[in-house]
């Protein structure tokens, strides 16, 4: 049984050609609402999720109204996927751990600089740093240069090593790692010489 269409402008009829035509572009239609629609729906899960990540240290996060982010062709919300408690205290423990060697390299870094000012009569003698020994001969043995460069090498170190945990933190871990080490290897030759 051949169903025929008839244009609806004309009213002759249209031929297969041409329906089979409608059917595709009816079909291609379809599939660029739904992917419309899922974009959409994407696009308001992501919001909420953003503006539940920027207020999650609040008890009572609040997540942006399905309304506010919501396309017209939208009728029911979106669930929003909150961070897990786990993963929000893995977050700050990782923070903890930074701050900590950070806080570390600082610390040693002023015990070095201690024992400089201790044993300032001994300095030229024990200073192994080439850099080091050049600003002591360059001031005929003064140690305010020495002792500037030292900890606005470590401000200067710090500094950059917070500002790349804001961008790239595993990175970050494994240079704060690494810098904790040397300081720890540091403080060792320090207190056993």
């Amino acid at each position: 049984m051949d169903i025929s269409l008839m244009c609806v402008t004309s009213g002759t009829p249209v031929d297969s050609h041409d329906r089979a035509a409608w059917y595709q572009n009816m079909a291609r239609d379809q599939h660029d609402a739904n992917r419309s629609l899922k974009a959409a729906r994407n696009l308001a899960a992501s919001r909420r999720r953003i503006s539940f990540e920027l207020d999650s240290t609040a008890s009572d996060a609040s997540l942006v109204s399905d309304d506010a982010c919501a396309s017209p062709e939208e009728d029911e919300p979106v669930k929003s996927q909150p961070r897990s408690l786990f993963r929000m205290a893995r977050d700050h423990a990782r923070g903890g751990v930074f701050s900590v060697c950070c806080l570390f390299v600082m610390a040693v870094s002023v015990h070095d600089a201690m024992l400089v000012l201790i044993y300032r009569h001994l300095i030229e003698e024990f200073e192994r740093n080439p850099v080091g020994r050049w600003l002591l001969d360059a001031h005929g043995g003064e140690l305010w240069l020495f002792l500037s460069a030292k900890l606005g090498g470590t401000a200067v170190v710090c500094a950059i090593l917070i500002t790349l945990y804001e961008h790239r933190r595993r990175l970050a871990f494994v240079i704060a790692g690494g810098l904790t080490l040397f300081q720890i290897i540091l403080l060792w030759y320090l207190s056993c010489r």
